[in-house]
């Protein structure tokens, strides 16, 4: 099977950054503050498909696509280098999908993949990106080579109320561009260099699900594992980092009677950050959900929520925090009526902290105090 495909994008920007000076006046912007760029590609894709079937227990399916990419860029402003070249670009895939019985079932995809960057990822004038973060990509158009692999099983019994699965990934990608952050205070200055890096790493998760009819109640488990290597640029030299996530969910879905029911769900996950010539940051999140239904009559409904986070990165009373809802709907004819109370404990602030592979990043969020609001909706069906 062959199939053909043709594919264009053109695209302008324009951007200034202006300051204002001790009377209020706007000042004029200068080059570095300014862009004016104009982005235009064109691929003419040829993708040949081979598929090989062995009765319904096995196919495999093979895909070559051609991209003839034509691709210019230029800056009219900064004059960084114009960009006009030609390309083809070989992506292959090969996927493998095997019944191996009537419940159980493997599948394995292998692909390659190379990406040449849009407009956003090379300007050489500063634009804001938040109110303390400035950022230009001034350089070569950003070039990424990956590869990926990827293998399934599944199991999934409908009779016995048995779901499962085990998947395991990895990926290889290779890029030819490093992005500097540099701090003036408090604010970051983030610019694209030239550096040839490398990311790879793997991923493997599995879950299993049952119902357990006579106790009405349905189990949900989960977890995984993430490990992954890459570079960091720190004052222009590369080193080495990691990052790793261990994860782990369970679910309760149970009806106590007729009018009561509960659902629960826990999410445990541990990151650990690790960079050449630096500590080692490790967080612990436990995220907890429980609601309870109270089923009161057919249309009437009422339910009490209450969210749990603990977060070993924050110090003090915001370690822990405790969120409570309720709700009450009616339901009458095509009209819904209900009343939500929200954030009953009157939490005042939410502090989040999370970690990646180069960098710790902590959250602080006001919040609404306590409120009630009331809620209609039709339904014309």
């Amino acid at each position: 099977m062959l199939s053909a495909q043709l594919c264009g994008d053109v695209e302008h920007m324009e951007s200034s950054l202006n300051g204002i000076n001790d009377k209020g006046e706007i000042e004029a912007s200068s080059p570095e503050l300014q862009n004016d760029i104009l982005y235009a590609r064109l691929d003419f894709v040829l993708t040949p498909s081979l598929q090989y079937s062995v009765g319904s227990k096995l196919t495999i399916q093979a895909d070559v696509p051609l991209d003839a990419m034509w691709l210019y860029t230029e800056d009219r402003i900064n004059h960084m280098v114009t960009t006009n070249k030609t390309k083809v670009l070989c992506q292959p895939s090969l996927s493998i999908n095997s019944t191996i019985t009537s419940d159980l079932k493997l599948s394995a995809r292998a692909s390659y993949n190379e990406y040449y960057g849009s407009l956003y990822d090379s300007y050489g004038g500063y634009i804001m990106t938040d109110y303390r973060v400035t950022q230009r990509k001034a350089g070569d158009s950003h070039n990424t080579r990956s590869q990926t692999y990827n293998v399934e099983l599944s199991y999934g019994n409908a009779i016995d109320a048995i779901f499962a699965g085990l998947e395991a990934n990895y990926f290889d990608s290779r890029s030819n561009i490093m992005y500097n952050t540099n701090f003036r205070g408090s604010l970051s200055q983030i610019e694209a260099i030239k550096m040839p890096n490398r990311n790879n790493g793997y991923n493997v998760k599995c879950n299993f699900s049952t119902r357990i009819s006579a106790a009405a109640t349905t189990i949900n488990l989960a977890g995984g594992y993430m490990q992954s290597w890459s570079e960091v640029l720190r004052e222009m030299v590369l080193l080495p980092s990691a990052y790793g996530l261990i994860t782990a969910e369970v679910g309760l879905n149970t009806r106590i009677t007729k009018a009561i029911r509960i659902d629960y769900t826990a999410v445990y996950n541990r990151s650990i950050s690790t960079i050449a010539h630096s500590d080692t940051s490790t967080i612990d999140l436990l995220k907890q959900r429980g609601d309870i239904d109270f089923i009161i009559a057919q249309k009437v409904i009422c339910r009490i929520g209450a969210e749990h986070l603990l977060n070993t990165a924050i110090s003090g009373t915001n370690r822990n925090t405790l969120f409570v809802d309720a709700s009450l709907r009616i339901k009458h004819k095509r009209v819904e009526y209900s009343v939500e109370a929200r954030n009953v404990l009157n939490n005042s602030v939410f502090i989040n902290a999370t970690n990646s592979n180069s960098m710790d990043y902590l959250y602080s969020y006001a919040l609404r105090r306590a409120s009630v609001v009331f809620k209609v909706r039709f339904s014309f069906k």
